[in-house]
């Protein structure tokens, strides 16, 4: 498993650098490549060839689902210009935070792909701990608030925002800490 897992971190890599997604050209970039360095049964190179395809699928459809949802809201103002247009917005504000918020996770998987260390402990992993819990309160009441149109739970909601928002600028810090940690100073130049 952990062959596999390499592979298409490999493969992840070469997507990335070539910009492409397609499973032919993954294919034809990587495929003897992940059979040596990895040692993959043919099968499972085609497989994990498949997989990557499948994640950048995915993220290119989530990106298009936001596009098209914020559209309707706009059409949806557009129609009807009586419609409440701060809920129509504040929407809109929370599909595009959900789709940075997956992008974001992305990027910290890819990340923690390149680093050797622990994330289970150090001086760091309280931050993460504690940001995990303020975002996962704020999914979890924005979720009553747009399934119950509970008004109370969006304004609790939009004080939580406030408050890692303003935490933000210290988060950014520590993230350029570790990083720096992890990786040198040299990545923090580009």
């Amino acid at each position: 498993m952990e062959a596999f897992n390499a592979a298409c971190n490999y493969i992840s890599e070469v997507a990335y650098q070539q910009k492409t997604a397609s499973q032919i050209i993954l294919h034809g970039l990587c495929y003897y490549d992940i059979r040596e360095k990895f040692g993959l049964s043919s099968q499972m190179a085609v497989r994990a060839i498949g997989k990557v395809k499948a994640v950048y699928k995915r993220d290119k459809k989530v990106n298009k689902a936001q596009r098209r949802i914020r559209k309707q809201i706009v059409r949806h103002l557009t129609a009807q210009p009586e419609s409440d247009m701060p809920a129509c917005l504040a929407m809109m504000s929370v599909i595009k935070d959900a789709e940075r918020l997956g992008d974001f996770s992305k990027n910290l998987l890819e990340v923690s792909e390149h680093y050797n260390g622990s994330f289970t402990e150090g001086k760091y992993i309280t931050t993460f701990r504690q940001r995990f819990q303020e975002i996962r309160e704020m999914f979890d009441k924005s979720c009553k608030a747009f399934v119950e149109c509970d008004e109370e739970a969006a304004h609790e909601v939009v004080a939580l925002k406030n408050i890692v928002s303003r935490a933000k600028l210290d988060e950014d810090n520590k993230i350029q800490k570790l990083l720096a940690d992890m990786f040198g100073s040299k990545l923090l130049k580009n």
